[in-house]
Order: structure tokens, then sequence, then C-alpha cells
């Protein structure tokens, strides 16, 4: 009697707010080098941490549907981010919300909404379930592609 073959499950979206899970993990990059800077390790206490692991610093988090305006971050899923006109942003998928949320980051690290897009909205016809995005640019001009099932 042979075995069948395994089939590949897809990955679930987060249940809870997994865009918060993107900020916390934002790094300040001077914090490898500055003994001055609080070290984020494991519970046990270290005196000189690897300089080749930068310390994680809270900054910001954002939920779907929160006064802030970001309305496609339920089941999160998948980000990429890129620079346009000197300012960082992050492309996010939203499973649930069949669409993707554009985030700025601000100069001090907080997060601020910066556009979506729905499916079925505004020539949106197919972002249901987005998986993953990627950004690009093409001779200066910014482009996110995403894959839907």
């Amino acid at each position: 009697m042979k075995d069948k073959p395994r089939q590949r499950r897809r990955p679930r979206a987060w249940p809870a707010a997994p865009l918060a899970l993107l900020a916390v993990l934002a790094v300040a990059a001077a914090a490898a080098s500055d003994p001055a800077l609080p070290y984020i390790g494991d519970a046990h206490a270290q005196s000189a941490p690897d300089p080749a692991v930068l310390p994680l610093f809270p900054t910001d988090s954002a939920t779907d549907g929160g006064p802030a305006g970001f309305d496609e971050l339920d089941g999160a899923y998948f980000v990429d981010t890129f620079v346009m006109n000197g300012t960082r942003y992050v492309i996010a998928t939203s499973l649930d919300d069949n669409g993707v949320q554009l985030i700025r980051i601000n100069e001090d690290a907080t997060m601020s909404p910066a556009g979506s897009a729905t499916d079925g909205v505004g020539g949106f016809t197919h972002l249901g379930r987005p998986y993953a995005v990627k950004a690009f640019s093409i001779n200066g001009t910014q482009f996110a592609i995403a894959t839907s099932p």
C-alpha cells in the first residue's frame, strides 16, 4: 500500500494585527555601533551583545479599521518596501480585506496610511486574497505587483 503524497497547504492569514509586528521589527541601524542604546535580547543579562545582531526597537503599530485610517490590513500577510522621492513606503497585502495597503514611514519612524486598493473598487479586479507583493521601479516610476489566486 503506497502512501499518498502530502499536499502543500496554503498558509493561513494571521488572526490579529500583524502589521504591529512589522513595526516592532523596525531596526535602528546606528544601534549596532552605539553601546549607550539598550539591547533587547533574551531574558538573560548580556554584557556585550554580538555586533552582528542588531537590537530591535518598537516604533509604531497599525491596525485595520482604527482611527489612523488604515483600511486594508485585516489578514495582512506579505510586505515589501521601497523609497520614492526620499520617503520610505511599505506595501502590505491583505488576505481578508482583498486588497493592499500603502503605508508611509515618517521621519520619526511612525506609520501613516498613504493609500490602498481593494478588489472590485476603482478598476482593481484581481486583488482577491492577494498573496505576495513586490515593489519595483521602471524609468523612475514606482510600481507594485501582487499575486492573487
